[in-house]
C-alpha cells in the first residue's frame, strides 16, 4: 500500500533534524525511569501537537520499544494517569531495547537502541 504524499510530509515534518521526534520520546520516557510517561506528559515535555506525538509512541510501541505500564495493583490491566484534560492515559516505559548511553569521549548522555544501526541521539 502506497503511503499517501500528506502522510510522508508529516512524518517528515516531525522527523527531520539532527534529533528525530521519536529518540527525543524515547530519551524523554527513558529517564522517567519506572515513573513512564503519559502521551499528554510528553506533549507537553516536546511542546509537541497530540497527532504527532501519538503517532510516534504507537510506532514506537509497535517496534517493541515502549510499552504500557503494568498497573501494580490490577496486574492484568496498565497502569494509568489523568491528564490536563481529567482523562486517563495509558502510562508508557521503555523496554528493555532502549538503553541509556554515554559517549566515552565527550561524555555526552543519549539513547541506543538494540537491534537499529544506532549511534545514539543527545538532547
Amino acid at each position: 500500500m502506497d503511503i499517501q504524499q500528506t502522510s510522508r510530509e508529516a512524518f517528515e515534518s516531525v522527523n527531520r533534524g539532527d534529533i528525530p521526534m521519536s529518540y527525543t520520546i524515547l530519551d524523554y520516557i527513558l529517564k522517567c525511569g519506572a515513573v513512564g510517561a503519559t502521551c499528554d506528559e510528553v506533549e507537553v515535555y516536546t511542546e509537541g501537537l497530540h497527532q504527532s506525538v501519538s503517532a510516534q509512541i504507537r510506532m514506537l510501541a509497535k517496534k517493541d520499544l515502549l510499552v504500557g505500564k503494568e498497573n501494580p495493583i490490577e496486574k492484568d490491566k496498565l497502569e494509568k494517569r489523568h491528564t490536563r484534560t481529567g482523562r486517563r492515559a495509558i502510562v508508557w516505559v521503555t523496554t528493555d531495547l532502549v538503553r541509556p548511553m554515554v559517549n566515552p569521549d565527550t561524555g555526552e548522555q543519549g539513547i541506543f537502541v538494540i537491534g537499529e544501526n544506532s549511534r545514539g541521539f543527545n538532547n
